[in-house]
């Protein structure tokens, strides 16, 4: 049978205390990889909710045509504003059209809708198509 010295009886206080530093360092070393998939992970929520109020943008815009030069231009002047919950961004979409020169003239115009965080003002997603304006009825 083996006996057991004093200094065999289990794991010291100091044993303890170094191996709670070493896995400290082992959690500091990770957390830079954390806060940064954090970032990404809300800058992916706005981009896909921007990207959804884009395209729901367009399937407006397509129940428009065929439109008059009228119809588009309350269309591109109309206010929308969402927001994204999971940061609490508020988004608002700006849309550039311009009529043709011509009254009564009819054939395409490109029409540009862009969605913007409200707060700094920058493009967050933005989408060109060409729209058929139609005579004025």
């Amino acid at each position: 049978m083996k006996n057991v010295h004093d200094d065999e009886q289990g794991i010291s206080l100091i044993e303890v205390v170094v191996s709670m530093f070493m896995i400290a360092l082992l959690a500091l070393a990770f957390l830079p990889f954390l806060i940064r998939s954090y970032q990404v992970s809300g800058t992916n929520s706005t981009l896909s909710t921007a990207t959804q109020v884009l395209n729901k943008e367009f399937d407006q815009l397509r129940l428009l045509q065929p439109a008059s030069c009228a119809q588009l231009t309350s269309f591109r002047d109309s206010v929308v504003q969402a927001k994204d919950t999971a940061r609490n961004v508020t988004l608002k979409v700006q849309r550039t059209f311009s009529c043709p020169t011509t009254t009564n003239q009819t054939g395409t115009q490109t029409m540009t809708i862009a969605v913007l965080n409200a707060a700094t003002n920058a493009v967050v997603v933005q989408g060109k198509t060409l729209v058929y304006v139609g005579a004025t009825p």
